[in-house]
């Protein structure tokens, strides 16, 4: 009796060790990705990440391990590009640069001739969290985007832009918000109400969870397009 208790302690904490060493592996691929999701995919969506360390934080490695999920149920190919902008609230991370209006357009060109696209691949849409999901609002709100690429933003909100510029016209938006998100929750919902006063394409969607990226949410959503 006390062999088999003794093997059986074995068995488990191998498998303990084995599940522990496959996760580290995946988080320095994941670290260390500049796409994720089905790399075979000519359906190409932008990811901007929030306020980071230089190098993808536990955050981020989570974020990028729901979006390789997401990816691969979808079929497409998410790519991961980098900022470089030391933060203003703190310059030992990194950040989108967007406090001018040619910020906004400068990060958008940048962000793009950064991408390594194969001749076929096509760009369906845009996901921002946090401080990406800022970028991203800016990016519709100057209406810089087809109309035919759709954007996600993730706890995050906005600022208010030219009352009279209708954004009819321009990309559809969905904000993603967390009923717990204590920074942004309040500000997501005026935003929310803003952009529909300027006639966007826009939708809000609520869930039970923090500052995070929530997965089932987010591919329901990316399924709509």
């Amino acid at each position: 009796m006390k062999l088999k208790l003794l093997i059986a302690s074995i068995i488990v904490i191998l498998g303990l060790v084995l599940v522990t060493a496959y996760r580290e592996q995946q988080n320095r691929r994941l670290a260390q990705a500049h796409v994720v999701g089905d790399e075979q995919s000519h359906k190409v969506v932008v990811y901007l990440h929030g306020m980071d360390l230089p190098s993808p934080s536990t955050q981020e490695i989570a974020n990028r391990t729901k979006l390789d999920a997401i990816g691969k149920a979808l079929s497409i190919k998410i790519l991961l590009p980098r900022a470089s902008e030391p933060c203003p609230q703190d310059h030992r991370q990194i950040c989108w640069r967007q406090k001018t209006d040619k910020d906004v357009t400068t990060s958008l060109a940048g962000v793009l001739a950064s991408l390594k696209l194969d001749t076929t691949d096509q760009i369906t849409g845009f996901i921002g969290f946090s401080n990406g999901g800022y970028l991203v609002n800016k990016w519709v709100q100057h209406c810089l985007l087809e109309k035919t690429q759709w954007v996600m933003s993730i706890g995050s909100a906005g600022s208010w832009g030219d009352d009279d510029k209708s954004l009819s016209s321009c990309s559809p938006i969905t904000l993603i918000i967390g009923r717990n998100d204590r920074y942004h929750y309040k500000h997501a919902l005026a935003f929310y109400d803003h952009l529909r006063f300027l006639h966007a394409n826009a939708t809000l969607v609520v869930f039970d969870g923090g500052h995070e990226l929530p997965e089932r949410a987010l591919q329901d959503e990316i399924s709509r397009f």
